[in-house]
């Protein structure tokens, strides 16, 4: 994500989230290179990593999910740039 994209997304009170399989979250040093504000978690279920394999996306792939926790959208983490503009032209943020 382009410094402009994330300051864009922080001024919509944004919270980032990186979802792991139940298991796969980094322990030790490779925990620490985490970014300030994120939350991890571990899918326990797995039925959220279920959902979106089946709906063709794969690590890297990022979900915007409005404040109701309906998903805007799901893009391959390529084209998070091209979907920030496209939600703040709607928001008109």
């Amino acid at each position: 994500m382009t410094e402009p994209d994330l300051a864009g997304w922080r001024r919509l009170d944004t919270r980032f989230m990186t979802v792991y399989p139940f298991g796969g979250r980094p322990q030790g040093d490779a925990a620490r290179v985490r970014s300030a504000g994120l939350v991890e978690i571990e899918d326990v279920s797995g039925e959220l990593l279920a959902w979106l394999r089946s709906h063709g996306h794969r690590r890297g792939s990022v979900i915007i999910a409005r404040p109701d926790r309906f998903v805007y959208c799901a893009v391959a983490g390529g084209e998070i740039s091209s979907a920030t503009r496209r939600i703040q032209a709607e928001l008109h943020a």
